[in-house]
């Protein structure tokens, strides 16, 4: 920091394509702080320093940062930039300071929150002058020896058949749009659309099957920017007629000639909320006029495709299959005392992993047992972890990557014999909500925070509510976690036929046990209009197929269209699953699934 003459130096928990989960070169807050948490940041001053996260790490923070070195805050009241300043502020004494941060770690947006903060507290800075720089090389990087190399992962593709729409009518597409924007190109580096709109996957990170990489699409030519490593023959036989490939290490070279020989000038396009300020810069420094557009492959790869919900369907019902077995296995090992948290999600796994089309988890797998169950994103390690003993509730949440969908799934199952009244009714309450979603029809047009009180009325009814929202969308074959759409009291976007969201009401007893129940849902039409708005109705699909833990209903909470909608599903498991299973499996899901009175 002294080298590079600044004050203050912000790390995020990011890379350099602003990706959920990030690849081990890139776990530079973990590496600095210790803090292993999925989301945080860190800022650094000469004296001091701290790392922030939201509330789902406050105990992790607690219990792996050194709070001698560093203080810890809750990044939803406060971000490492803030506080920086805040010390500055409070500290300044006159000194002009410098805030330092990664131009290629930071979204456009981002900066533009931080200038205007700066520009907004101006009168508070005690006499100091305080400048924001972009420092090219990064300064963790320079003091972290045994950093990891960068993946090079190799690309696959992703079948135009189970896409439903080929890479090149995907492209057109996208200039039909940039044309209706009167822009001439677009440019991302965004893993999600990279990899949709190119129909291609990868493993560069864990959890999301993604390629590292960048594009520019510009009206006449696409520059896919990518290590050579990572491209076989015949893979780089197809996408060579999509594209033009290029090593980043010449990207400066190749998009100065691909800008200036573009046939058209008018502006390329970016989403600030993910494009780096790195690559914005960049873009500027070749000539090229920026403007600031939503990404449009976002809403478009929301609207699965009818091969692309086929091929859901399919992975649903090999995790359905592999569901089953992990219950069984459960039901017999679970409370023999010496299972703990982690095993048992190891025994999950390993049965997803008897699954052929079974590729990878897509999210760490949360697995909590009694007071843990109420930590919303709790993740159990080997030297923190719970033996299953006694009696209590057990929630896990986990999903899979297979070939070729992404599934998602909550359920909460009884361990020992005594289980509390109000744990039945608590787990009945959540049932209702999540069946009252599941069945809801509503017009074209809706919104997620419209629908989202459909899930929480029988919990409010009851004086109770969660705090999370109640569903988000999934991609397929790609990103657990989708930005389209979301079901929650911030969902202000329209739900279209073909989005997939989750659909997870829960409560939790903070110290006692926490209850989610979570499925996919598709949305899709459900024939007819609206008399009055001439609307088109729209429902839900459930895809998920996984019976709810009996043991856990109290049926006389439920009324009789709940019944109805919950025999019918659990029958559905059964006609689904069952010519994929054993005897024995057969007959332990029938019974799993028999009409509930």
């Amino acid at each position: 920091m002294k080298r590079a003459g600044l004050d203050a130096y912000i790390i995020p928990h990011s890379d350099e394509y602003q990706n959920e989960f990030i690849a081990p070169y890139a776990e530079r807050l973990a590496w600095l702080t210790g803090f292993t948490g999925s989301a945080g940041s860190c800022a650094v001053l000469m004296d001091r320093a701290a790392v922030m996260s939201d509330g789902r790490y406050t105990l992790q923070l607690k219990s792996q940062v050194n709070q001698e070195l560093y203080d810890l805050a809750d990044s939803t009241k406060i971000s490492a930039f803030d506080w920086a300043l805040g010390q500055i502020c409070e500290n300044g004494g006159g000194k002009d300071f410098v805030i330092g941060y990664d131009p290629r770690l930071h979204t456009v947006d981002e900066l533009e929150r931080w200038e205007k903060t700066l520009k907004e507290k101006k009168g508070a800075y005690a006499g100091c002058s305080i400048a924001i720089r972009a420092v090219s090389a990064n300064l963790v990087d320079a003091v972290w020896p045994d950093q990891p190399p960068v993946p090079t992962a190799p690309v696959t593709l992703f079948p135009d058949e189970i896409a439903g729409v080929g890479a090149s009518e995907k492209i057109d597409w996208l200039r039909t749009v940039l044309e209706e924007e009167n822009c001439s190109g677009f440019y991302t580096a965004a893993p999600e659309t990279l990899c949709w709109l190119l129909n291609i996957r990868g493993n560069d990170v864990d959890f999301t099957p993604v390629v590292l990489a960048s594009l520019l699409v510009l009206r006449d030519q696409v520059h896919l920017f990518i290590d050579p490593a990572k491209i076989e023959g015949s893979v780089c036989k197809i996408l060579e007629r999509a594209v033009t490939m290029h090593d980043p290490k010449d990207m400066e070279g190749a998009l100065k000639t691909a800008i200036q020989g573009n046939e058209s000038d008018g502006p390329i396009a970016l989403d600030g909320g993910a494009t780096s300020v790195y690559g914005r810069d960049l873009l500027k420094g070749m000539g090229a006029n920026i403007r600031p557009l939503k990404d449009p492959c976002i809403q478009r790869r929301a609207c699965k495709t009818p091969a692309e919900q086929n091929a859901i369907g399919q992975a649903h019902i090999a995790d359905g299959r592999a569901l089953v077995r992990f219950m069984i296995w459960l039901e017999r090992n679970g409370g023999a005392g010496d299972q703990t948290e982690v095993s048992i999600a190891n025994a999950l796994e390993n049965c997803r992993r008897q699954e052929d089309t079974y590729i990878g988890p897509s999210f760490p797998t949360i697995c909590g047992f009694g007071e843990n169950g109420a930590v919303i994103h709790y993740r159990a390690e080997d030297t923190r972890c719970k033996t299953i003993r006694g009696d209590g509730l057990l929630l896990i949440d986990s999903g899979g990557q297979y070939r070729w969908g992404t599934t998602d799934i909550t359920r909460v199952f009884m361990m020992g014999e005594n289980i509390l009244p109000e744990m039945r009714r608590d787990y009945t309450l959540v049932l209702k909500g999540h069946i009252a979603l599941a069945m809801a029809k509503f017009p074209a047009g809706t919104t997620g925070a419209q629908l989202d009180s459909f899930a929480r009325g029988p919990l409010w009814n009851a004086g109770l509510d969660y705090a999370h929202g109640t569903g988000h969308g999934v991609g397929c074959y790609l990103s657990v976690h989708e930005e389209a759409s979301h079901i929650s009291p911030r969902g202000k976007a329209t739900l279209l036929p073909g989005m997939l969201l989750s659909n997870e009401p829960g409560y939790y007893k903070e110290g006692a046990y926490g209850i989610r129940l979570e499925n996919l849902i598709l949305v899709e039409e459900g024939g007819g209009t609206y008399t009055d708005t001439n609307k088109k109705i729209l429902g839900f699909k459930t895809v998920s197929l996984a019976p709810f833990e009996r043991a856990l209903i109290d049926g006389a909470i439920l009324n009789m269209d709940e019944i109805e909608w919950l025999n019918s599903y659990h029958q559905d498991i059964y006609n689904t699953l069952r010519d994929g299973l054993s005897h024995d499996e057969q007959n332990w899901l029938k019974d799993k699934t028999r009409p509930l009175d």
